[in-house]
């Protein structure tokens, strides 16, 4: 186990013993009220920090895979999982049905509400608009010719969507390439994360974080050195920005510099996979075997628990419980 605090230290809560995370969490979405929607194997979850959770499952009880979810303005919540779209109908969990098998089979990624609050959901090789027609759908697909991967609505209204080219923007019923990036030298072309900036800018993520200006031009801010990353293990929120490898760590950027750094070597972790950056700056990180959560704290030098005499004040840079009565802490030089 390892963490690094560059400038900013963080405090590490395991959830993975509560027996509705154990079994793996996949995506995790904090909800407009505050609590958040954490998806695992089992079902669904809302979770509100005690031991009282919702869940909603499937009525055949078979497990799910998710790769996304969204809570719409309906208070309906969906998941995008490997066997289809999912929705929440009163206790359960059901699969939405379009016009043929095959596509309400597929494995769905990503999915957002736009303004006028339609639906956009899109697997790596279709896009999907969800008109709403009072409580039905009228479903128009959009048509393409790249791998997708990631989609958002800007400031200005318009849906762009990640690629393995770059990024493209929808116009009438197909996608228009704006931001080339597997033409520029060192990017590796796909987008893995496409998100809204606090100040009405777009950032994305290749193999470099990167902000794209009015004038569809991109600088890049950071290299990420993203490896085998895909979008599931990226967030930002208000210039903070985790990224997780598939193997054990965990990076953190706030406006383009790194602050943090976590392995999770020696924790029976597993392999990481959604991660949320929510509203407060805490980190959610799911991983095959439960759920972490990492709360932010000013570095300071604080003096420890007596342990030996003549020990100096120690800057505190990791902190994880382990029970009601006992801590584990990592400083600048010492573990406890």
């Amino acid at each position: 186990m390892g963490a690094v605090a560059l400038s900013q230290s963080y405090f590490f809560t395991d959830l993975s013993q509560k027996a509705y995370f154990k079994n793996g969490v996949d995506e995790i979405l904090e909800s407009p009220k505050g609590y958040m929607w954490v998806a695992g194997r089992l079902g669904l979850v809302r979770y509100c920090g005690n031991d009282n959770p919702k869940i909603y499952e499937r009525k055949d009880g078979e497990s799910l895979a998710s790769f996304d979810v969204l809570e719409d303005s309906r208070g309906v919540v969906w998941l995008c999982t490997i066997e289809g779209l999912f929705y929440t109908k009163g206790n359960y969990l059901e699969k939405y049905q379009f016009n043929d098998s095959v596509t309400t089979n597929q494995r769905f990624r990503r999915i957002i509400e736009d303004h006028d609050n339609n639906l956009w959901v899109l697997s790596k090789k279709s896009l999907f608009q969800l008109r709403r027609n009072g409580h039905e759908f009228m479903v128009r697909r959009i048509k393409i010719n790249f791998e997708l991967s990631e989609i958002i609505e800007t400031s200005g209204r318009e849906i762009w969507v990640g690629t393995n080219a770059g990024i493209c923007v929808v116009e009438a019923d197909s996608l228009r390439l704006i931001v080339n990036t597997a033409s520029v030298p060192g990017h590796i072309g796909k987008v893995r994360g496409l998100f809204n900036g606090p100040h009405n800018e777009v950032y994305f993520v290749d193999n470099f974080l990167n902000l794209v200006d009015a004038q569809l031009k991109f600088t890049e801010i950071a290299n990420v050195a993203i490896g085998k990353v895909d979008g599931n293990f990226v967030d930002m929120h208000e210039g903070k920005l985790v990224i997780a490898e598939s193997a054990d760590s965990l990076n953190i950027y706030h406006n383009g510099k790194p602050v943090f750094r976590f392995s999770s070597q020696g924790l029976n972790l597993s392999i990481w996979r959604g991660l949320r950056v929510d509203k407060q700056g805490n980190i959610w990180a799911g991983h095959q075997r439960g759920l972490v959560k990492f709360t932010p704290s000013p570095i300071r030098k604080l003096p420890l628990i007596p342990i030996s005499s003549g020990i100096d004040p120690l800057s505190i840079i990791f902190l994880k419980t382990l029970t009601d009565s006992t801590l584990m802490l990592v400083t600048d030089k010492y573990q406890f």
